[in-house]
């Protein structure tokens, strides 16, 4: 047991010296590969089986005992330090697509190190079974840069999920884990950034699970989440591993082949996912998650909808995928103003979009939105009629009561005074108010002026004698304008 021990030793020693420099690896792909399938292949995550075979299985590492992955976290922490620190050594994408060509292309003296022709001495099962791998369509079986940042992840997150479970970081002997979440991707703000950019950017390279699993891990606290917040690769890569896991799991569910074990296996691999969007939902107000997915938003909505009816079909009920049809699909769809189109968008998030909407209503700040209001219509170049979609044409007559509003013809006009969502007959005194109150210029111009401060703006109203209740009344009234609030929404 002392020489098995002692080879194990040997055999992590001389990776972590080859990966010494992170940025410039010693080895070709194949050599850590062995390596991490061969430390990796009694985990549960594959069911104990490697997706490799080694050309003498009774020599070397493989011939070791099941290697206990929570003692070797614990004794060798150098080893996930190392792969760490090639993970997050800072790499344009043009160094990435050296190192590839490079580590994909062995060059390695097999000859002058027993240890290096035992690690290239081995080959790929050709026809791995389901048990013997995450999902076809997030694993990747080949002698590439691509298949060794999938293996590796794969152990850093098993690795770091430890970590925090048995509190690596106040325990374990020699060179120690990190002591804290922020430590492991650095100790400075700009360390912090560069390697939450990489991680992202080899999510972006190659996507893939055990990325996002990782990212889980470590994306939390205020230290840390805005370095992944401001990816502008990550909301892409999260929609496209969503629908990664629709492409996978639709044949099986259309076909009603879906036994206890696949239904398992799709509420877990969603959940990876959906776990890390429910952290990046820093802010309760929904407004900042919107502007996170920004032009993936759409997709996003398409993908959420399409897993709500598998969730429905599976008949099973997950606390984490209804929180995010709920809370992320609802406050996107809510922040885009899109119409509740159930045919398109499942009705968790459209509920979920009414119940967001109704709160901003309620919660915004009354006088703050009434300016806002004001100087939106200000630019607005249409007809005040809000189903009516004309621009505007100097013929047309504004609203002789109130001066604000601009209408293409008396028939909209009619239609605009008794319009149940947006009355005009009962904005209009309130209008006429405010814009002789505020001396806000009519309607029509290109450039209103700047905001005037809170306390000043409130200060005019009620010295107009503007009832508080009519303030909020004209508030309600914008919210059910389309152009309005998505213009509201948008910051004016």
């Amino acid at each position: 047991m002392t020489s098995q021990a002692s080879h194990l030793d040997t055999t992590i020693t001389h990776v972590v010296q080859s990966l010494k420099d992170p940025l410039h690896p010693t080895y070709c792909c194949r050599y850590y590969l062995y390596f991490l399938h061969a430390i990796h292949h009694d985990i549960l995550i594959s069911d104990g089986l490697a997706p490799i075979t080694p050309s003498n299985p009774s020599e070397g590492l493989y011939s070791l005992p099941d290697i206990n992955h929570s003692d070797l976290c614990r004794s060798h922490p150098e080893l996930f330090c190392a792969l760490m620190a090639f993970l997050r050594a800072p790499r344009t994408r043009e160094d990435m697509k050296s190192l590839a060509r490079s580590m994909e292309a062995c060059h390695c003296n097999l000859e002058l190190d027993p240890l290096v022709h035992e690690f290239h001495s081995w080959n790929w099962i050709s026809e791995p079974s389901s048990r013997q791998r995450d999902s076809v369509a997030f694993s990747s079986r080949s002698d590439t840069l691509e298949s060794l940042i999938h293996a590796l992840v794969d152990i850093l997150q098993l690795a770091l999920a430890l970590w925090e479970a048995e509190q690596l970081h106040s325990s374990a002997k020699g060179t120690s884990w990190p002591s804290t979440r922020q430590a492991i991707l650095g100790r400075e703000a700009q360390e912090i950034t560069v390697s939450a950019t990489m991680i992202c950017r080899w999510l972006d390279e190659y996507p893939c699970l055990a990325l996002i699993r990782l990212i889980t891990l470590v994306a939390e606290g205020p230290s840390i989440m805005p370095a992944f917040l401001h990816s502008a690769t990550l909301p892409k890569n999260i929609v496209l591993l969503l629908d990664k896991c629709i492409e996978e799991f639709s044949p099986a569910i259309n076909a009603g082949n879906v036994d206890i074990g696949m239904q398992t296996t799709i509420i877990f691999t969603v959940g990876y996912i959906f776990k890390l969007m429910k952290q990046l939902e820093t802010v309760p107000d929904g407004i900042s998650i919107a502007y996170f997915y920004d032009e993936h938003a759409e997709s996003l909505l398409d993908s959420l909808s399409k897993l709500a009816r598998i969730h429905e079909s599976l008949a099973c009920q997950d606390m984490i995928w209804s929180y995010t049809f709920a809370s992320t699909g609802g406050a996107v769809h809510s922040k885009l103003v899109l119409p509740y189109d159930e045919a398109k968008y499942h009705h968790l998030i459209t509920e979920a979009s009414k119940v967001t909407y109704q709160r901003r209503i309620d919660t915004h700040d009354t006088y703050p939105d009434v300016q806002k209001n004001f100087l939106i219509l200000m630019t607005v170049r249409q007809c005040a009629n809000p189903v009516c979609n004309k621009e505007f044409d100097d013929s047309w007559k504004r609203c002789s009561g109130c001066s604000r509003v601009l209408y293409c013809s008396p028939e909209c006009q009619k239609i605009d005074w008794k319009n149940p969502g947006k009355p005009h007959r009962r904005l209009c005194k309130t209008m006429s108010l405010l814009g002789e109150a505020t001396k806000l210029p009519a309607v029509g111009h290109s450039r209103p002026p700047p905001l005037m401060t809170n306390e000043k703006f409130t200060a005019r109203c009620n010295k107009a004698g503007i009832a508080p209740d009519a303030i909020r009344e004209f508030n309600r009234y914008m919210a059910k304008d389309v152009r309005v609030w998505k213009r509201l929404m948008n910051g004016g």
